[in-house]
Protein backbone atom coordinates (compact mmCIF):
# COMPACT_ATOMS: atom_id res chain seq x y z
CA UNK A 1 0.00 0.00 0.00
CA UNK A 2 2.88 2.19 0.62
CA UNK A 3 4.76 1.23 -2.31
CA UNK A 4 1.21 2.46 -4.06
CA UNK A 5 1.26 5.84 -2.28
CA UNK A 6 4.89 6.68 -3.16
CA UNK A 7 3.81 5.73 -6.91
CA UNK A 8 0.57 8.18 -6.69
CA UNK A 9 2.70 10.97 -5.44
CA UNK A 10 5.25 9.94 -8.21
CA UNK A 11 3.05 10.35 -10.90
CA UNK A 12 2.24 13.29 -9.74
CA UNK A 13 5.37 14.98 -9.81
CA UNK A 14 5.56 13.62 -13.12
CA UNK A 15 2.28 16.06 -14.11
CA UNK A 16 4.62 19.04 -12.72
CA UNK A 17 7.49 17.61 -14.74
CA UNK A 18 5.98 18.04 -17.79
CA UNK A 19 5.82 21.01 -17.83
CA UNK A 20 8.96 21.89 -16.69
CA UNK A 21 10.89 20.16 -19.69
CA UNK A 22 9.59 21.73 -22.23
CA UNK A 23 9.82 25.14 -20.24
CA UNK A 24 13.53 24.80 -19.83
CA UNK A 25 13.76 24.03 -23.41
CA UNK A 26 12.04 27.26 -24.21
CA UNK A 27 14.56 28.83 -21.75
CA UNK A 28 17.10 27.28 -23.70
CA UNK A 29 16.05 28.96 -26.58
CA UNK A 30 14.53 32.25 -25.68
CA UNK A 31 16.00 33.18 -22.16
CA UNK A 32 15.27 36.87 -23.41
CA UNK A 33 11.32 35.85 -23.10
CA UNK A 34 11.70 35.12 -19.61
CA UNK A 35 11.99 38.30 -18.15
CA UNK A 36 9.51 39.68 -20.68
CA UNK A 37 5.90 40.18 -19.16
CA UNK A 38 3.81 41.41 -22.02
CA UNK A 39 3.92 39.01 -25.01
CA UNK A 40 7.07 36.78 -23.37
CA UNK A 41 7.32 33.63 -20.84
CA UNK A 42 8.08 35.35 -17.13
CA UNK A 43 4.27 33.98 -16.76
CA UNK A 44 6.02 30.49 -17.01
CA UNK A 45 7.77 31.23 -14.14
CA UNK A 46 4.48 32.23 -11.76
CA UNK A 47 2.67 28.64 -13.48
CA UNK A 48 5.29 26.45 -11.84
CA UNK A 49 5.55 28.22 -8.60
CA UNK A 50 2.06 27.99 -8.08
CA UNK A 51 1.54 24.30 -9.04
CA UNK A 52 4.61 23.93 -6.11
CA UNK A 53 2.55 25.89 -4.27
CA UNK A 54 -0.38 24.34 -4.30
CA UNK A 55 0.79 20.85 -3.64
CA UNK A 56 2.40 21.82 -0.86
CA UNK A 57 -1.51 23.25 0.59
CA UNK A 58 -3.29 19.94 -0.65
CA UNK A 59 -0.54 17.68 0.09
CA UNK A 60 -2.68 15.66 2.82
CA UNK A 61 -4.89 15.29 0.41
CA UNK A 62 -3.06 14.40 -2.86
CA UNK A 63 -1.95 11.65 -0.25
CA UNK A 64 -4.87 10.43 0.68
CA UNK A 65 -6.23 10.01 -2.99
CA UNK A 66 -6.84 6.67 -4.67
CA UNK A 67 -3.03 5.28 -6.12
CA UNK A 68 -2.87 5.63 -9.87
CA UNK A 69 -2.44 2.61 -11.47
CA UNK A 70 -0.68 1.74 -14.48
CA UNK A 71 -3.32 -0.99 -15.90
CA UNK A 72 -6.47 1.33 -15.64
CA UNK A 73 -7.68 2.38 -18.98
CA UNK A 74 -6.73 5.96 -17.74
CA UNK A 75 -3.07 4.81 -18.42
CA UNK A 76 -2.56 5.87 -22.31
CA UNK A 77 -4.19 8.98 -22.17
CA UNK A 78 -2.40 9.98 -18.99
CA UNK A 79 1.37 9.42 -20.68
CA UNK A 80 0.25 10.89 -24.08
CA UNK A 81 -0.81 14.27 -22.09
CA UNK A 82 2.11 13.78 -19.82
CA UNK A 83 4.64 13.93 -23.13
CA UNK A 84 2.87 16.76 -25.47
CA UNK A 85 3.73 19.63 -23.86
CA UNK A 86 7.22 19.10 -24.66
CA UNK A 87 6.54 17.43 -28.14
CA UNK A 88 4.58 20.04 -28.79
CA UNK A 89 7.15 23.08 -28.43
CA UNK A 90 9.99 20.38 -29.95
CA UNK A 91 8.03 20.13 -33.08
CA UNK A 92 7.04 23.66 -33.04
CA UNK A 93 10.72 25.37 -32.75
CA UNK A 94 12.74 22.60 -33.82
CA UNK A 95 10.66 20.51 -36.79
CA UNK A 96 8.88 24.37 -38.24
CA UNK A 97 5.62 24.32 -36.99
CA UNK A 98 5.66 27.67 -35.81
CA UNK A 99 6.23 28.53 -39.76
CA UNK A 100 3.17 26.69 -40.65
CA UNK A 101 0.58 28.16 -38.30
CA UNK A 102 2.35 31.31 -39.44
CA UNK A 103 1.04 30.17 -43.29
CA UNK A 104 -2.33 29.02 -41.73
CA UNK A 105 -3.10 32.70 -39.70
CA UNK A 106 -1.42 35.59 -41.88
CA UNK A 107 -5.00 35.98 -43.04
CA UNK A 108 -6.75 36.29 -39.58
CA UNK A 109 -4.40 39.23 -38.33
CA UNK A 110 -1.54 40.94 -38.47
CA UNK A 111 0.22 39.51 -35.93
CA UNK A 112 3.55 38.29 -36.07
CA UNK A 113 3.74 34.53 -36.42
CA UNK A 114 5.70 34.11 -32.92
CA UNK A 115 2.70 35.79 -31.54
CA UNK A 116 0.25 32.85 -32.50
CA UNK A 117 2.84 30.30 -31.28
CA UNK A 118 3.13 31.74 -27.77
CA UNK A 119 -0.42 32.21 -27.26
CA UNK A 120 -0.76 28.46 -28.36
CA UNK A 121 1.92 27.65 -25.96
CA UNK A 122 -0.03 28.89 -23.09
CA UNK A 123 -3.53 27.05 -24.60
CA UNK A 124 -1.38 23.82 -24.97
CA UNK A 125 -0.11 23.65 -21.29
CA UNK A 126 -3.23 24.62 -20.19
CA UNK A 127 -5.36 22.03 -22.01
CA UNK A 128 -2.65 19.03 -21.12
CA UNK A 129 -2.66 19.97 -17.45
CA UNK A 130 -6.81 20.46 -16.57
CA UNK A 131 -6.59 17.01 -18.37
CA UNK A 132 -3.71 15.25 -16.49
CA UNK A 133 -5.42 16.59 -13.51
CA UNK A 134 -8.81 14.95 -14.56
CA UNK A 135 -7.54 11.21 -15.29
CA UNK A 136 -5.69 11.23 -12.25
CA UNK A 137 -7.65 13.07 -9.01
CA UNK A 138 -10.90 13.60 -11.01
CA UNK A 139 -12.92 16.73 -11.45
CA UNK A 140 -11.52 17.49 -7.56
CA UNK A 141 -7.85 17.72 -9.30
CA UNK A 142 -8.87 21.04 -11.16
CA UNK A 143 -10.55 22.40 -7.72
CA UNK A 144 -7.13 21.52 -6.31
CA UNK A 145 -5.06 23.19 -8.48
CA UNK A 146 -7.68 25.36 -9.93
CA UNK A 147 -5.41 28.59 -9.83
CA UNK A 148 -2.59 27.90 -11.37
CA UNK A 149 -4.76 26.56 -14.13
CA UNK A 150 -6.83 29.05 -14.65
CA UNK A 151 -3.19 31.67 -14.07
CA UNK A 152 -1.94 30.19 -17.28
CA UNK A 153 -5.23 29.48 -18.83
CA UNK A 154 -6.19 33.17 -18.73
CA UNK A 155 -2.82 34.24 -20.11
CA UNK A 156 -2.72 32.18 -22.92
CA UNK A 157 -6.72 33.32 -23.75
CA UNK A 158 -5.51 37.11 -23.13
CA UNK A 159 -2.60 36.57 -25.58
CA UNK A 160 -4.76 34.68 -28.26
CA UNK A 161 -7.24 37.37 -28.07
CA UNK A 162 -4.43 40.28 -28.74
CA UNK A 163 -3.42 38.30 -31.57
CA UNK A 164 -6.33 38.05 -33.03
CA UNK A 165 -7.09 41.65 -32.79
CA UNK A 166 -3.63 43.02 -32.25
CA UNK A 167 -3.02 46.84 -31.48
CA UNK A 168 -6.06 47.15 -28.97
CA UNK A 169 -8.68 46.21 -32.03
CA UNK A 170 -10.70 44.36 -29.38
CA UNK A 171 -13.57 46.77 -28.53
CA UNK A 172 -15.26 45.33 -25.95
CA UNK A 173 -12.09 45.87 -23.79
CA UNK A 174 -11.41 48.91 -24.50
CA UNK A 175 -14.23 50.18 -22.47
CA UNK A 176 -12.13 50.32 -19.51
CA UNK A 177 -9.63 52.21 -21.14
CA UNK A 178 -11.24 55.85 -21.04
CA UNK A 179 -11.69 55.78 -17.47
CA UNK A 180 -8.30 53.94 -16.37
CA UNK A 181 -6.46 57.31 -19.06
CA UNK A 182 -8.55 59.64 -17.40
CA UNK A 183 -7.03 58.48 -13.53
CA UNK A 184 -3.80 58.38 -14.78
CA UNK A 185 -4.19 62.03 -16.50
CA UNK A 186 -4.88 63.07 -12.99
CA UNK A 187 -2.60 61.58 -11.15
CA UNK A 188 -0.24 62.83 -13.56
CA UNK A 189 -1.98 66.60 -13.02
CA UNK A 190 -1.66 66.53 -9.69
CA UNK A 191 2.91 66.02 -9.88
CA UNK A 192 2.36 69.55 -11.69
CA UNK A 193 2.33 68.15 -15.43
CA UNK A 194 -0.46 69.02 -17.72
CA UNK A 195 -2.32 66.22 -19.85
CA UNK A 196 -4.97 66.09 -22.72
CA UNK A 197 -7.17 63.39 -23.34
CA UNK A 198 -8.34 62.24 -27.41
CA UNK A 199 -9.15 59.64 -29.13
CA UNK A 200 -6.38 57.29 -30.70
CA UNK A 201 -6.09 54.65 -33.32
CA UNK A 202 -8.03 51.67 -33.45
CA UNK A 203 -10.69 53.05 -30.26
CA UNK A 204 -7.71 53.79 -28.02
CA UNK A 205 -7.79 56.93 -25.59
CA UNK A 206 -4.22 58.97 -26.79
CA UNK A 207 -3.02 60.44 -23.80
CA UNK A 208 -0.16 63.31 -24.43
CA UNK A 209 1.92 64.63 -21.15
CA UNK A 210 3.00 68.34 -21.17
CA UNK A 211 5.38 70.35 -19.02
CA UNK A 212 4.15 72.60 -16.49
CA UNK A 213 4.91 75.22 -19.29
CA UNK A 214 2.91 73.97 -21.90
CA UNK A 215 6.13 71.92 -23.54
CA UNK A 216 4.86 68.73 -25.04
CA UNK A 217 6.64 65.74 -23.66
CA UNK A 218 5.30 62.63 -25.17
CA UNK A 219 2.14 60.78 -26.47
CA UNK A 220 1.27 57.11 -26.38
CA UNK A 221 -2.15 55.37 -27.50
CA UNK A 222 -3.49 53.46 -24.49
CA UNK A 223 -5.23 49.81 -25.41
CA UNK A 224 -6.74 47.61 -23.29
CA UNK A 225 -2.98 45.78 -22.53
CA UNK A 226 -1.64 49.02 -21.52
CA UNK A 227 -4.89 49.47 -19.07
CA UNK A 228 -4.26 46.57 -17.46
CA UNK A 229 -7.98 45.03 -18.40
CA UNK A 230 -6.44 41.57 -18.63
CA UNK A 231 -5.14 42.24 -15.31
CA UNK A 232 -8.40 42.87 -13.96
CA UNK A 233 -9.95 39.31 -15.65
CA UNK A 234 -7.02 37.86 -14.05
CA UNK A 235 -7.24 38.78 -10.43
CA UNK A 236 -10.69 38.54 -10.85
CA UNK A 237 -10.39 34.53 -11.61
CA UNK A 238 -7.67 33.97 -9.36
CA UNK A 239 -9.12 35.70 -6.25
CA UNK A 240 -12.85 34.20 -6.59
CA UNK A 241 -11.22 30.50 -7.28
CA UNK A 242 -9.47 31.55 -4.05
CA UNK A 243 -12.60 32.88 -1.81
CA UNK A 244 -14.42 30.10 -3.24
CA UNK A 245 -12.31 27.41 -0.91
CA UNK A 246 -12.24 29.79 2.10
CA UNK A 247 -14.88 29.55 4.87
CA UNK A 248 -16.04 33.21 4.80
CA UNK A 249 -19.58 34.74 4.68
CA UNK A 250 -20.73 35.78 0.85
CA UNK A 251 -20.36 39.60 2.40
CA UNK A 252 -16.74 39.10 3.65
CA UNK A 253 -16.24 37.21 0.42
CA UNK A 254 -17.57 40.25 -1.38
CA UNK A 255 -15.58 42.93 0.64
CA UNK A 256 -12.36 40.48 0.02
CA UNK A 257 -12.77 41.15 -4.11
CA UNK A 258 -13.71 44.35 -4.05
CA UNK A 259 -10.89 46.20 -1.85
CA UNK A 260 -8.77 43.61 -4.07
CA UNK A 261 -10.11 44.75 -7.33
CA UNK A 262 -9.88 48.41 -6.64
CA UNK A 263 -6.19 48.25 -5.50
CA UNK A 264 -5.19 46.15 -9.30
CA UNK A 265 -7.46 48.96 -11.13
CA UNK A 266 -5.18 51.46 -8.97
CA UNK A 267 -2.02 49.66 -9.81
CA UNK A 268 -3.19 49.90 -13.27
CA UNK A 269 -3.00 53.40 -13.24
CA UNK A 270 -0.05 53.18 -11.54
CA UNK A 271 1.73 51.25 -14.07
CA UNK A 272 0.74 54.15 -17.13
CA UNK A 273 1.74 56.82 -14.97
CA UNK A 274 5.37 55.42 -14.68
CA UNK A 275 5.41 54.61 -18.23
CA UNK A 276 5.31 58.26 -18.87
CA UNK A 277 7.20 59.15 -16.26
CA UNK A 278 9.97 56.89 -17.38
CA UNK A 279 9.86 58.41 -20.47
CA UNK A 280 10.49 61.95 -19.48
CA UNK A 281 13.56 61.24 -17.47
CA UNK A 282 15.04 57.92 -19.55
CA UNK A 283 13.73 58.09 -22.26
CA UNK A 284 11.64 56.01 -25.22
CA UNK A 285 13.49 52.91 -24.98
CA UNK A 286 13.85 52.98 -21.23
CA UNK A 287 9.75 52.98 -20.73
CA UNK A 288 9.54 50.70 -23.49
CA UNK A 289 12.02 48.12 -21.36
CA UNK A 290 9.50 48.68 -18.48
CA UNK A 291 6.38 48.05 -20.60
CA UNK A 292 7.42 44.93 -21.60
CA UNK A 293 9.75 43.52 -18.82
CA UNK A 294 8.68 45.03 -15.63
CA UNK A 295 4.99 46.60 -15.67
CA UNK A 296 3.17 43.99 -15.40
CA UNK A 297 4.90 42.55 -11.92
CA UNK A 298 2.86 45.68 -10.19
CA UNK A 299 -0.39 43.44 -10.74
CA UNK A 300 0.92 39.88 -10.77
CA UNK A 301 2.57 39.96 -7.67
CA UNK A 302 -0.22 42.22 -6.05
CA UNK A 303 -2.92 39.39 -7.19
CA UNK A 304 -0.33 36.52 -6.11
CA UNK A 305 0.59 38.01 -3.09
CA UNK A 306 -3.41 39.73 -2.18
CA UNK A 307 -4.38 35.70 -0.74
CA UNK A 308 -1.57 35.78 1.27
CA UNK A 309 -3.12 38.54 2.80
CA UNK A 310 -6.93 37.88 3.29
CA UNK A 311 -5.55 34.43 5.17
CA UNK A 312 -3.32 36.47 7.29
CA UNK A 313 -6.30 38.94 8.24
CA UNK A 314 -8.57 36.06 8.71
CA UNK A 315 -6.39 33.75 10.88
CA UNK A 316 -5.67 37.49 12.59
CA UNK A 317 -9.48 37.85 13.06
CA UNK A 318 -10.35 34.12 14.36
CA UNK A 319 -7.35 34.76 16.82
CA UNK A 320 -8.76 38.01 18.38
CA UNK A 321 -12.45 36.29 18.59
CA UNK A 322 -11.10 33.42 20.19
CA UNK A 323 -8.98 35.53 22.78
CA UNK A 324 -12.28 37.54 23.21
CA UNK A 325 -14.78 35.01 23.33
CA UNK A 326 -11.99 33.91 26.27
CA UNK A 327 -12.19 36.62 28.18
CA UNK A 328 -15.79 36.84 28.31
CA UNK A 329 -15.59 33.35 29.81
CA UNK A 330 -13.08 34.33 32.17
CA UNK A 331 -14.91 37.01 33.29
CA UNK A 332 -18.12 35.43 33.63
CA UNK A 333 -16.55 33.06 35.75
CA UNK A 334 -14.92 35.55 37.98
CA UNK A 335 -18.28 36.79 37.94
CA UNK A 336 -20.10 33.70 39.03
CA UNK A 337 -17.59 33.16 41.83
CA UNK A 338 -17.87 36.47 43.51
CA UNK A 339 -21.65 36.03 43.16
Amino acid sequence: MKNQSNFSMLSHFAVISSFLVPIIILYYLFPESFVTTWKGRTFYMFFVWLMFLETYINWEKLKTKAPFKLQQWKTIPFLFFLVFPTVFIFGLYFLEWEIFIGDLTKDISSAPAHYWSLSFEYIIFTICLSVLLLLKYGVEGLKLFSISTAFVGVIGSIYLLDTMYPYGAFQPFQALVPVTAYCAAQLLNSMGYKTTLASGLHGTTRLKLYNASGTYLVGYDIAWPCAGVHSLILYSLVILLFLKQLKLSAFQKFVCYIVGAIVTFFLNVLRIVSIYLVTVNYGQDAARVFHDYYGELYVVLWTLAYPFLIMGFQKLWLRTRVERILKIEENSVSFKSVV
